[in-house]
């Protein structure tokens, strides 16, 4: 199989199964949401939000390893040095093993302070601190397989960790569905999360043994060259990591400390499905950062810049459609699943939506940009973004509410996300777009942006039926208008032309 091919379908089975696994997860967040209000309470699980938004950030505690081993791994790929890669692979592993326990460490150690953090007090504070604490457990083993699918996404052979993931998520759903009806309350929720991590930790062992080529494996090993390598290049992505993280990760912490844990619950679902669809989103940059990777370092100017904007007009084009449905359907959505006291109102939905669709994008043109094996620019620039969103976003949410927090989150992504891409641009040869084609695509996504819009102010009906049709006909339509306009997507519309041929 010829390269690009091989990297095409590499992103393709990455983006399925991170797809599939979001689908899964969506269905399991429509099922188990008013069980939770039911059987938890909004003020604990208010709680609970708040302080999975903490555990999430420490997700950032990878160091940037995993990115940076896709990065070498897939440019070691082009040249089929399997040493390389078993001494990235190795090295990599043995840090972020070594940071896993001393964060499991640090977690355990705050954990008797977490319920005064979110105002909750007695039983449910005990609750809180357990539930809390083997969360901690499953995030430490979130760390670990990241290492696995980092090789995964080096290599471009993802299809064994998607597949641990799917599994995971469905295991994990299973176990929380059937604690929560048996009374387990908050518990239910940490232990699903534990059953899926440790799924996925058993998939990604599988990969590694059976799945990794033989000789990738006789080759891994602790690195002194590599070791000096991640001391120089880690820190900055550390630090831009932990800023990207508590940028997007800190949002429902932040309402809950400033407005309560019954605002958080409002805002944490009234974005619940924006948060789902960027979810979807992210598996474009994952499917795309090792094959960039490996294409930029193979020297092929003119395919990268070809590639790049594929990759760029496939997140904008899925992005609007999901956010355009997304926008029409939420107050309907949130109104029959969560009851209408829950939703946040039209202007936070619109707002989440942009800021949804923005921060991935400019967090897509940062990876790319890391591809090129400019890691410590694009991690300046994601601690300058960081540094800036925090206090923007608390200081918009004390002057206007829950809709002060995309506001804040807006106006620094699309300036980061407008630097990389212009650096990403510089890298490669001329691009010759016509501008023409250029407004007219963008005219037709804002078009349809403002249509759901106004589905959303006049017609949005709290219904299932309304949500399922209104919502699978917006992303339809607008998904074969983009295809048809987008010229940056002639080549994905030839593909799938050719395969719904075959089919019939």
């Amino acid at each position: 199989m010829s390269q690009p091919v091989l990297r095409r379908k590499a992103a393709y089975v990455t983006f399925a199964g991170s797809t599939a696994t979001t689908l899964v997860a969506s269905v399991q967040a429509l099922l188990l949401m008013p069980l939770y209000l039911h059987y938890i309470g909004p003020k604990l699980y208010g709680a609970w939000l708040a302080s999975g938004d903490l555990l999430v950030f420490m997700l950032a505690f990878d160091m940037g390893i995993p990115n940076l081993i896709i990065q070498r791994i897939g440019a070691a790929l082009a040249t089929h040095d399997k040493r390389t890669i078993g001494a990235y692979f190795g090295t990599g592993a043995a840090i972020l093993l070594t940071f896993s326990a001393l964060l499991g460490i640090a977690l355990i150690s705050v954990s008797p302070f977490i319920a005064g953090w979110m105002h909750i007090e007695g039983a449910q504070a005990q609750q809180l601190r357990g539930a809390f604490l083997l969360g901690s457990g499953a995030i430490c083993t979130m760390l670990v397989n990241y290492i696995f699918q980092g090789l995964a996404r080096g290599i471009q052979e993802t299809t064994a960790v998607n597949i641990s993931a799917f599994v995971g998520v469905v295991l994990g759903f299973a176990v929380t569905l059937t604690m929560l009806l048996s009374g387990y309350g908050v518990w239910s929720i940490a232990a699903g999360l534990a059953v899926r991590s440790g799924t996925v930790l058993i998939g990604c062992l599988g990969f590694l043994f059976f799945g990794v080529d033989r000789e990738i494996r006789r080759h891994i090993r602790l690195d002194r060259a590599v070791g000096r390598e991640f001391w120089r290049i880690s820190p900055p992505l550390f630090i831009s990591g932990l800023g990207y993280t508590l940028m997007n990760d800190s949002q429902v912490l932040l309402a809950a400390t400033v407005l309560g844990p019954e605002s958080a619950t409002v805002f944490g679902l009234t974005r619940k499905a924006a948060e789902m669809a960027g979810t979807i989103l992210d598996g474009v940059g994952q499917g795309s950062f090792g094959g960039f990777s490996h294409l930029y370092a193979s020297g092929d100017g003119a395919r990268s810049k070809t590639v790049y904007r594929e990759v760029v007009a496939v997140y904008l084009g899925v992005g609007f459609a999901l956010m355009c449905a997304y926008v029409a359907v939420n107050p309907g959505l949130v109104g029959v699943w969560a009851g209408p006291k829950m939703f946040g109102g039209t202007a936070l939905t619109v707002l989440l939506a942009i800021s949804v669709l923005m921060t991935g994008w400019s967090y897509l043109s940062l990876c790319l940009y890391r591809s090129t094996n400019h890691h410590h620019a694009a991690s300046g620039a994601l601690l300058l973004e960081c540094v800036c969103r925090v206090p923007l976003m608390y200081a918009f949410l004390r002057m206007f509410g829950l809709p002060g927090i995309p506001v804040g989150a807006i106006s620094t992504s699309l300036i980061s996300g407008l630097w990389a891409h212009f650096r990403i641009v510089r890298l490669l040869p001329a691009d010759t777009e016509r501008a023409k084609a250029t407004v007219q695509v963008w005219t037709t996504r804002l078009a349809f942006f403002g249509f759901a819009a106004a589905v959303c102010v006049f017609f949005a009906r709290p219904s299932w039926s309304f949500v399922v049709l209104a919502g699978a006909g917006i992303v339809a339509l607008a998904g074969l208008v983009f295809l048809r306009i987008d010229p940056s997507l002639l080549r994905m519309k030839s593909v799938l032309e050719r395969r719904f041929a075959g089919a019939r």
